[in-house]
């Protein structure tokens, strides 16, 4: 099997049409927060810094067993999470 080769003169031009839907992903365009301490079944209201509505949330840390869950709707500048046990986040919000 050859290896795939694309052209250098498409390279502006086809590349281009093919990775900025990649890199345009509401996913790429996060903001992390670090050492979001959360105490067991008390909402925590954290400000996103998105300057837009927020489409999802990913934990990347904790520190302990505890689920982690969202108790209002997105917005354009909160988050509001809750946890079953105390525990230190890290979350990539997008």
């Amino acid at each position: 099997m050859l290896p795939l080769q694309l052209p250098w003169t498409s390279a502006q031009t086809r590349w281009k049409s093919e990775l900025d839907p990649v890199i345009q992903s509401p996913l790429w365009q996060g903001n992390q927060i670090n050492s979001i301490a959360l105490v067991a079944s008390t909402p925590m209201v954290i400000n996103h810094k998105l300057g837009r509505m927020m489409q999802g949330w990913i934990i990347v840390d904790k520190n302990a067993a505890a689920e982690v869950y969202r108790t209002q709707p997105f917005n354009s500048q909160t988050l509001t999470l809750e946890s079953s046990a105390n525990v230190t986040v890290n979350i990539w919000c997008y």
